[in-house]
């Protein structure tokens, strides 16, 4: 069975009318993560393969990308690959053969979805966590029979790694973070081992350790800790941002950087890049897992935002309720540009456009004719098709963690003033010249100057004169240039680059122009 199939066959077997399951968030962690919130996260499964000493990824597979949630894998044995994904708001177990790349559905339990999905040492059984509606977040065993048993009753547990079948550690919630605990079942047994630890949790192959990501003293470190005498030690300086790894042997460490995997390893200070991923698809990695045998490397990448919002605008084309909110955020806020909040809420979207949707005699159809793109932003020219003609929009959309933020539209049914672009320019060139006083002649006398927050930065022609007056004393040399702009009615989009010495700085910028003059510029970055 081709992928593409495969693929299909796991969209349809979700999409089965089940069991409904309210969806919980857990409290957000002082480390600046949300323990199982639901981005949208794709899981790729790809061959390790190693020459001369030399390792390369190659032969993706793609698991599971549908513009919903897919995390967490772990692999049951060499040719069986676990992960969890959601079917109809629950998030349940999914069991995926490698080489036969079909999926099974392992769990579907009323009233609770399961995270953290991994095989029990010495058993056919399956253990995760289980977040139940009534708000209860605790650790089970999953027999192959489909019955549950409840292994930790008083912990919330988040993370947690095997060491023997009796015996395991975990990251577990506690008031301003997660503390490492041992916990012995036979005897319900559970000490603190170390506090403020990642979610990042492993066993280091050949040796009886166990690894954790400290974060204790405002640096993150791979530790290592030896169940049977508890000794701790630090093995790997991280990066400040790493929350992820796995081990390839057990002397070198794989780290995840964006779209790059890098090894570190004990022996050796800092990181060296392994392999960058030139798949669109992979574009910030945030979990990974390795195979027994070496053979497979599965990790799961926060959705490209280019690819999320050629999703959006497709399932837009096709009325596709349920496939356009799911590329936003629970809490996003959609308004009309600059600041004309509509409404917020993934409940009010979709009721939006649900509305919408049904009110159509032939779906609306939107083409993306101009594209601006920031790592967190993604401004669209777009061109709208209706029964009663086309027009011309810019949106623009806030993304993190794979999900639309905000989504801002910028509509203007005034023709365009020819004097606009001409002052743009003209503007442009005195600038590079850091000619101050025609400069500023390009502004109205109340002309704000306001952040992509809608924070007010500057306010009056005074003092943005005063402003620049100081930068261009500064930026002796100083080029400011243009590379793409989307033009709306009066409102003009710029993709700019300025350049102040070596130092060379991307960002947006919207102006909004009256007469051929600016009067409000919001900056983007």
């Amino acid at each position: 069975m081709d992928n593409i199939a495969v693929i299909k066959r796991f969209q349809d077997s979700r999409n089965k009318p089940e069991k409904m399951k309210k969806f919980i968030l857990i409290v957000l962690l002082s480390n600046f993560y949300t323990l199982f919130a639901q981005p949208n996260t794709d899981v790729y499964l790809f061959d390790i393969v190693e020459k001369n000493g030399i390792i390369s990824f190659e032969n993706m597979q793609v698991i599971a990308n549908q513009s919903d949630y897919e995390n967490q894998p772990s692999f049951y044995d060499n040719n069986t690959l676990l992960f969890v994904a959601t079917r109809n708001g629950q998030t349940d177990i999914v069991k995926y053969q490698i080489d036969e790349r079909i999926y099974a559905w392992y769990t579907d339990t009323p009233g609770g979805s399961e995270y953290s999905p991994r095989r029990i040492p010495d058993s056919d059984d399956i253990s995760a966590v289980r977040l139940d509606t009534t708000g209860l977040q605790r650790l089970y065993r999953y027999k192959t029979s489909g019955k549950d048993t409840l292994l930790i009753d008083q912990l919330k547990v988040g993370y947690y790694v095997w060491d023997t079948k009796d015996q395991l550690i975990s990251s577990v919630l506690v008031k301003n973070g997660m503390n490492l605990m041992l916990n012995y079942l036979p005897e319900n047994k559970n000490n603190t081992i170390d506090m403020n630890v990642g979610r990042s949790l492993h066993r280091i192959p050949k040796t009886k350790l166990l690894s954790f990501i400290s974060n204790k003293g405002g640096a993150e470190k791979i530790s290592s800790f030896e169940p049977v005498t508890g000794e701790i030690k630090d093995l790997i300086n991280l990066p400040a941002s790493a929350q992820d790894m796995c081990w390839y042997d057990d002397k070198i460490a794989f780290v995840p950087i964006k779209n790059t995997i890098a090894k570190a390893s004990s022996k050796k200070i800092g990181l060296k890049a392994v392999h960058t991923f030139g798949q669109k698809e992979i574009y910030n990695i945030t979990r990974m897992a390795i195979s027994p045998d070496k053979k497979h490397l599965a990790l799961v990448t926060d959705q490209n935002p280019e690819l999320l919002l050629n999703n959006s605008v497709s399932a837009f084309n096709r009325a596709d309720l349920n496939g356009f909110v799911s590329c936003f955020s629970d809490s996003v806020m959609v308004s009309n540009f600059p600041e004309q909040l509509m409404y917020s809420g993934i409940d009010e979207l979709k009721k939006n456009y649900a509305d919408y949707f049904s009110s159509q005699l032939v779906p609306t159809q939107v083409k993306v004719v101009n594209r601006i793109q920031l790592p967190n932003w993604i401004i669209d020219e777009e061109e709208v098709t209706k029964d009663s003609g086309s027009n011309y929009q810019a949106v623009l959309y806030k993304i993190q963690r794979g999900q639309i933020e905000k989504m801002s539209f910028i509509h203007d049914e005034n023709a365009s003033d020819p004097r606009n672009l001409v002052a743009l320019e003209e503007q442009l060139e005195v600038y590079n010249y850091r000619n101050l006083d025609a400069f500023c002649d390009y502004f109205i006398d109340n002309i704000e100057m306001i952040d992509d927050g809608n924070d007010l930065v500057l306010s009056g022609k005074e003092a943005v004169k005063q402003h620049y007056a100081d930068f261009f004393e500064k930026a002796k040399d100083l080029t400011r240039e243009v590379l793409n702009r989307i033009v709306i009615g009066n409102t003009i989009v710029d993709e700019e680059i300025v350049k102040i010495g070596t130092g060379t700085f991307r960002n947006v910028v919207v102006y909004e122009m009256s007469n051929g003059l600016i009067k409000r510029i919001t900056f983007i970055r």
